[in-house]
């Protein structure tokens, strides 16, 4: 994520939060290009508005806060990654794309050192070769609680180059998956 869309992102943060929307009752978020268009749409709305006015395109059964009524069929994200459900919470992250070969491995040796609940981790492919980063999963343990995971994500933000692309599975889908 780049400084704009980080601010960007951070400004449609503070826009949830003053609408009384909680960011960890979705079962995760992503967004390609800028944020501006959906800023300004939530920007006009009042306070007490429900995630499905937000974000229309929610599925109808969707009810915040409430994994088992998320429609997701479980698919580990890479032989690092939990056989079958429950699963730990998963991480897209990103870093230098230049950065030396083993950058993954000894960012999971200095997680594990440091008592982070790393179960896995894996790169993510890439076939595009103007893409600016390297990307890669990082599948935490199936009992981290929510106050970790975010933990987690402060702590590598603050002490790795390493940066948080996506949430692709949060601590709450652990037990939500269909057969």
């Amino acid at each position: 994520m780049s400084e704009g869309q980080k601010n960007e992102f951070e400004v449609l943060l503070a826009e949830f939060e003053r609408l009384g929307l909680n960011i960890r009752d979705l079962s995760g978020f992503a967004h390609s290009g800028s944020l501006e268009p959906l800023i300004a749409r939530v920007r006009a709305m009042e306070p007490g508005v429900t995630w499905h006015e937000v974000l229309p395109d929610l599925p109808k059964q969707f009810v915040p806060g409430r994994p088992e009524t998320w429609p997701l069929k479980y698919r580990p994200v890479g032989d690092y990654d939990y056989p079958e459900p429950p699963a730990g919470p998963a991480l897209h992250i990103h870093y230098d794309k230049n950065a030396p070969p083993s950058t993954l491995e000894d960012f999971v040796a200095l997680a594990r050192d440091a008592g982070w609940p790393v179960y896995g981790a894996g790169l993510i492919p890439i076939e595009n070769p103007e893409w600016r980063t390297t990307d890669a999963c990082v599948v935490l343990d199936k009992d981290t609680s929510e106050d970790t995971f975010w933990a987690f994500e402060q702590w590598m933000i603050a002490t790795t180059s390493m940066r948080v692309a996506a949430i692709m599975r949060h601590v709450a889908e652990r037990q939500s998956y269909n057969a």
